[in-house]
Parts: C-alpha cells; sequence; structure tokens
C-alpha cells in the first residue's frame, strides 16, 4: 500500500462520498491514528492505513477502502482510551458521508501508549497546534498512566520523554509526581 498524504485521504473520502451519497447511503465513521492527525491538520505527513473506530458503518467504509486498495481496520485495543467514549469532532462532512475523529487529547494519550516510531512526533505537533501547557498534559499523562494495563514505567517513560522535550523546565515537577 502507498502511504496517503492529506490531499489523497480527502480525495478518497470525496470519491466515497459521491458513491454513497450515488446510491442512497448515509455513511459516518469515526477515525484515530495518522489519518485523524492528517484530517486535524496537526501533521504533514502520510500514513499507510485508516484506523477506524468499530461504530455506525465501519464494515461497510472499510470494504469499499479495501476495493480501492486502501487498508483500512478496526482497532479496539488501548487501555487508556475508551474510543467508543472519547469525545469526537467531525473533521469530513460530506453529502452522504461524515467522518470523525476522536478528540486530540485521547490520541495522545493513545499515543503515548503505544509510543511507536513516528508516535513522538506526532504528540509533538497536537501539544504545538492545541497549543497544550504542560499542566494539561500532566493531567493527561497521569490519567493514562493510572488507566494503563502493562508495564506502567513504559507509558511514565514515553510521558517523561514528551517532557524532556517539550516542557523541560518542568521535568523534575514530572518526575516527582509519579505514583
Amino acid at each position: 500500500m502507498n502511504p496517503l498524504t492529506l490531499k489523497q485521504v480527502v480525495e478518497l473520502l470525496q470519491r466515497l462520498d459521491d458513491e454513497f451519497s450515488n446510491n442512497g447511503k448515509n455513511i459516518q465513521i469515526t477515525v484515530v491514528g495518522g489519518v485523524a492527525l492528517l484530517l486535524y491538520k496537526f501533521v504533514d505527513r502520510s500514513t499507510t492505513d485508516i484506523d477506524l473506530v468499530n461504530d455506525n458503518d465501519v464494515e461497510e467504509f472499510m470494504d469499499h477502502c479495501q476495493k480501492r486498495g486502501v487498508e483500512a481496520q478496526i482497532v479496539s485495543v488501548t487501555s487508556t482510551v475508551d474510543i467508543n467514549r472519547s469525545k469526537k469532532e467531525l473533521v469530513f462532512d460530506g453529502k452522504s458521508l461524515k467522518v470523525f475523529a476522536i478528540n486530540p487529547l485521547d490520541l495522545i494519550k493513545m499515543k503515548l501508549e503505544r509510543f511507536y516510531k513516528q508516535d513522538p512526533e506526532d504528540i509533538y505537533n497536537i501539544i504545538e497546534n492545541m497549543s497544550l501547557k504542560y499542566e494539561d498534559f500532566k493531567k493527561l499523562a497521569l490519567e493514562g498512566y493510572s488507566d494503563f494495563v502493562g508495564r506502567k514505567e513504559d507509558y511514565f517513560l514515553s510521558a517523561q520523554i514528551v517532557v524532556e522535550k517539550v516542557y523541560p523546565q518542568h521535568l523534575e515537577n514530572f518526575l516527582s509526581s509519579k505514583k
């Protein structure tokens, strides 16, 4: 699968919107991950897939993506965020296709939990675009830490790395907040 840029994601959503409209269908989905970050315009990069919440019309949307060679899958495992209850924001509003993304703060928690290659940079971009203050980051990081299922030290270390990069003047305060 070729990586998708913001332009390609929007073009895909517009084509799917036209198709759903022509077939008299109204489709609503919720995205997380790279596509959510692209549609929020928090990052200027590409993504290789579309991560979806298992709700509404996700199966039909995934079938239409598969027909176009676009990888789309349901993300259902996260211990720090209840993705079905996360606040959602409309990021694409077509005639027949509505695309929501989970709250950016919940995206940060999910990325702290996973902390793969691209995740730190994604977190930095969310923080910058939202002008997220240290105290707000600390609060959400500690919430995620308390909910995390797994090696809590790993989650705290991920958050610590973000503090060192974005809020270095608050590192001592953050380290002293570990429970």
